[in-house]
């Protein structure tokens, strides 16, 4: 199952805008029991920082909420189900922009 192709999402996003990743929250893999998803973004090698440049959205499942510009974003999912997914295996999105607000 790893390598996966990347998951595609839009090329860019405006600041204040969402991403909704809610599908890939729980994962039935190789493992016997469902396995809840990890969820981090990346500009370049670079992590970025829940709080700071992205926040989560409660109310409507697994949202983020960007809060500020970046290029070459990325958001990597690892979760228990899929073991193989990691390293250079690791399972993400397609690369996008996040750009300012007009």
């Amino acid at each position: 199952y790893a390598p996966q192709a990347d998951m595609e999402v839009a090329k860019s996003f405006k600041v204040g805008e969402t991403i909704d990743l809610t599908s890939q929250l729980y994962a039935q893999g190789v493992v016997p029991n469902q396995a809840t998803t990890e969820f981090k973004f990346f500009a370049g090698e670079s992590q970025l920082v829940n709080g700071v440049d992205y926040e989560k959205t409660e109310d409507a499942g697994l949202v983020y909420k960007f809060l500020k510009a970046h290029n070459k974003v990325v958001c990597k999912m690892t979760t228990e189900a899929f073991p193989e997914f990691k390293d250079e295996n690791i399972f993400k999105t397609t690369e996008f922009d996040i750009v300012a607000a007009e």
